[in-house]
């Protein structure tokens, strides 16, 4: 399943519906508390101040968050603008300089960006105390978890064009769609300013007379000192997501000028603290950095480089190593019949899916991989005793030989990262429940029996009338007790959970005899098979 889970977070909260003639418009802005006249860059134009070192205007990350800023300077009708500028001072979250500062930082697992909106009194634009008259101070902050950002997940694109929505004073929005509502697809491609947004940015800004006084000189590059960096080794060749990865390099500082170096940035992916380290001329140390692995399963090369900047340059050292990979994967995921997944690739990754299939089950696995891998995604499905199921394609009906978790491995040939879906569907009827026992008059009596997670069944119980048995109790595959109604017969409306679950059989006290149990499965509705 595709959750709509984009969550945007700021320091703000919620602002003053705006009323128009002719209809009601959804877009929202913050208020002045004295006069509730809007909050806004009286210049009609500000400032941001990126992080040289991740979002400078050569990075990946900063071409990404500069598109973020774009739209807003182009909105037909107004003359606000946004300027850019590499020469970031920092000074924490939320630093009170008067310089909208742009960077990452962490922010837990589930904001992905925050604008903390200032007014010139220095308080947050929504503080009951504020009494300023205009913005001040808009930094912005972008989850520093940086699978957030990995193909097939989070937008960076959209989620800075949000986040410079607040920047120039506009709140939430509740039109669907709109960048400035807070709520937006999963995986989800970089989108336009919303006709609201494009609204709301008119409403703050007409153009002249109502504003516009002009724009300051572009500002000049930073320039870039560079040491060198050697010996660069990593602790493990093949690892998990989420595990810890030591880098260590050997770094010189040749630039003839002290090196600062405050961040970093790995081959593959990782996350962590880093205290940084000054280097004087001519100085050579052993930096070892420990990093936890994050990103899309795949084959790196082994990259570390380590930046910093002050008021007058900016600073790096860095090595790669062509020859040297290191192996990235993440746990299997489950996935029941009925349902569908979407997953990301990095270069030649792997990843592993797994499938709970019963003995004589009529199923289809399509898997589709993204364009950029030409054929496609490739994929073996393997049976619970990790041999491969003979016949099987993608998108071809098949059925089970053995009941248990069957395991497909989804690959991408390439070495471009990309997006697969694998869609998951029941044929015809899963195979029926049946199962037998023998009561000795002394207590329940347990009688197994497969079941898919997405499946309904009616269960019955059968034996003879001196014995009378009945059900009293339903165990899930992971020992969850379910309750159940006692009687001759139940009726479970979803299973749940994939896997051999458990029904608890009682007769009259006493009574000794042989029962059967006898059960009807169906599919219950699942996922439309994606486009």
């Amino acid at each position: 399943m595709s959750p709509r889970s984009r969550v945007i977070g700021i320091l703000a909260g919620a602002a003053a519906l705006v009323l128009a003639a002719g209809g009601v418009l959804a877009y929202k802005y913050y208020k002045r508390p004295g006069d509730q006249k809007p909050y806004i860059w009286t210049k009609h134009w500000t400032t941001l101040y990126m992080d040289p070192v991740y979002l400078g205007p050569g990075t990946s990350f900063g071409v990404v968050v500069r598109g973020g800023a774009k739209p807003w300077s182009r909105t037909e009708g107004t003359d606000f603008r946004f300027l850019v500028s590499d020469q970031w001072s920092p000074g924490g979250i939320g630093h009170l300089d008067g310089e909208n500062d742009v960077y990452f930082a962490s922010l837990g697992y589930y904001t992905l960006g925050a604008c903390y909106v200032n007014d010139d009194s220095g308080k947050f634009v929504l503080n009951p105390s504020a009494s300023g008259s205009e913005l001040f101070d808009c930094d912005v902050a972008f989850n520093n978890y940086v699978v957030f950002w990995a193909p097939g997940y989070f937008n960076l694109q959209n989620t800075a064009a949000h986040e410079f929505g607040h920047a120039l004073g506009l709140a939430h929005s509740e039109v669907p769609g709109a960048m400035m509502d807070p709520i937006g697809d999963f995986g989800e491609a970089a989108q336009f300013l919303h006709e609201d947004d494009e609204a709301g940015e008119v409403f703050l800004y007409p153009p002249p007379p109502g504003g516009g006084r002009g724009f300051p000189p572009p500002a000049i590059p930073l320039p870039t000192k560079a040491g060198t960096m050697s010996n660069l080794q990593v602790s493990a060749p093949q690892v998990m997501v989420g595990d810890p990865l030591e880098f260590s390099a050997r770094v010189s500082n040749t630039s003839g000028v002290q090196l600062l170096l405050q961040g970093v940035e790995t081959a593959p992916v990782s996350t962590g603290t880093f205290e940084p380290v000054v280097l004087e001329p001519g100085e050579v140390r052993e930096v070892t950095v420990e990093r936890t692995v994050g990103g899309l399963p795949g084959d790196y090369e082994t990259r570390l480089r380590l930046g910093g900047y002050d008021p007058t340059a900016v600073y790096l050292a860095q090595q790669t190593l062509l020859s040297s990979l290191v192996r990235v994967r993440r746990p299997a995921v489950a996935l029941p019949i009925q349902d569908e997944l979407s997953g990301s690739l990095g270069p030649r990754g792997i990843e592993t899916v797994e499938v709970f299939l019963v003995k004589g089950e009529s199923f289809l696995l399509d898997l589709r991989g993204a364009p950029e891998w030409g054929g496609g995604a490739g994929a073996v499905l393997l049976d619970p005793a990790g041999a491969p199921v003979p016949g099987w394609l993608p998108a071809k009906a098949a059925k089970a030989k053995v009941s248990g978790v069957h395991r497909l491995v989804v690959a991408n040939p390439t070495a471009t990262p990309g997006n697969y879906r694998v869609f998951t569907e029941g044929l015809g009827n899963p195979p029926a429940i049946k199962g037998k026992g023998t009561l000795d008059g002394t207590g329940p009596v347990e009688v197994a029996f497969a079941a898919a997670a997405r499946t309904s069944g009616e269960i019955a119980v059968k034996g003879s009338k001196k014995v009378a048995p009945r059900v009293v109790g339903l165990r899930s595959p992971s020992g969850l007790e379910v309750e159940v109604e006692a009687g001759a017969a139940v009726t479970v409306a979803e299973f749940g959970e994939d896997g051999i679950w458990t029904l608890l059989v009682e007769g009259l006290p006493g009574a000794a005899g042989k029962f059967s149990v006898k059960g009807k499965a169906a599919w219950v509705e699942g996922e439309e098979r994606a486009p």
